[in-house]
């Protein structure tokens, strides 16, 4: 398990043995005319990281049950406005 924070940049690493990932969780909302991510957590079996970004809005959950994530990325400016694993 290791989190680092790099100014607007985070990289969390999961070992997938004793830590795996349960669910993540966040808000989105409207800017400028579109909609986007204002915050992400991500929460495992041992502790919550995050929330990233400033929870306002509506909130969200995705469940991690039966599945495995290896990776997961975003994109975006000023606010993240999409994601993909």
């Amino acid at each position: 398990m290791k989190a680092t924070a790099f100014s607007n940049q985070a990289l969390i690493e999961i070992d997938g043995l004793s830590e795996h990932l349960t669910s993540i969780t966040g808000t989105y909302g409207n800017y400028a005319g579109m909609v986007v991510i204002t915050s992400l957590s991500f929460i495992t079996n041992l502790t919550t990281y995050g929330p990233f970004g400033t929870a306002t809005g509506t909130s969200f959950s995705i469940p991690i049950e039966g599945l495995v994530v290896i990776g997961f990325q975003g994109r975006g400016g000023h606010y993240l406005d999409a994601t993909w694993t």
